[in-house]
């Protein structure tokens, strides 16, 4: 009988991390099998807002969590379901604090999410690569009530939630930077269009080439555009711009 075949591809996975502060004083105050309630309805509360917006509970690590969205599918959203389940998880868990107020006293939750490919198999259903460590650094970074996300997250969902940038940083044992986002509200930006942009890439592609060559000379450049009332000019301009953030300043 022949051994049973590893399947191995790469995906697009968007993978949560979230981590128990304060974890540590519990196991001083109770017993070992209070401690084990109490985390069990921990991994409860949290686990549940990550199942119903998709995602997969990958593994349980003591007081840690790591959930991914983009497994066993790939979904388009899968970026923008993980934020909203991480704060999700925060709603739950501080749910689950005012019920066992008495018997934790002072925790908190930090959550991190992270977009990027890895190597997903039967034996690593979340994956193996970079975006896991970012992930699980991004968290360690976190401040309780955080929900930090990484770049790549950033890029996909900016139009769609309110962010703040939080800086560059340096993550442990990582040698590249990271360039973090915490999320201010799941409301969408001032200023962001209602609806995705589609099409129009010939235009976008002829403005992109006037300000690449405007840079490249270096020399003004003037591009018109010309359109009826309600044509979209405006919206085109501000794709324009979206794209070349942050490399350009658009007033």
């Amino acid at each position: 009988m022949r051994p049973a075949v590893d399947t191995v591809a790469r995906k697009i996975v968007t993978i949560v991390f979230a981590d128990l502060i304060g974890s540590t004083s519990l196991g001083e105050r109770l017993d070992p099998e209070s401690v084990n309630r109490v985390m069990a309805r921990y991994h409860r509360a949290v686990s549940v807002p990550v199942e119903a917006h998709g995602g997969t509970v990958v593994q349980l690590l003591g007081d840690g969590v790591m959930c991914a969205f983009g497994v066993p599918r790939v979904a388009e959203d899968d970026a923008i379901r993980a934020v909203q389940a991480a704060v999700a998880m925060h709603r739950a868990f501080r749910e689950f604090v005012d019920a066992e107020r008495a018997m934790l006293g002072s925790v908190g939750l930090r959550i991190a999410v992270n977009t990027g490919e890895v190597v997903v198999s039967d034996e690593y259903t979340a994956g193996i690569g970079d975006p896991l460590n970012v992930a699980a650094r991004l968290q360690q970074e976190a401040r309780d009530g955080d929900v930090l996300i990484g770049e790549a997250t950033e890029r996909v969902v900016r139009d769609q939630v309110t962010l703040e940038p939080v800086g560059t940083l340096t993550l442990r044992g990582r040698a590249e930077t990271v360039t973090a986002y915490r999320v201010v509200s799941l409301d969408r930006p001032a200023g962001a269009a209602a609806t995705a942009f589609i099409g129009r890439e010939d235009e976008l592609h002829r403005l992109t080439d006037a300000y690449e060559a405007a840079v490249a000379t270096p020399a003004a450049r003037l591009a018109v555009v010309l359109g009826s009332p309600g044509l979209g000019k405006s919206r085109l301009l501000a794709e324009l711009g979206r794209r070349l953030a942050p490399r350009a300043s658009v007033p």
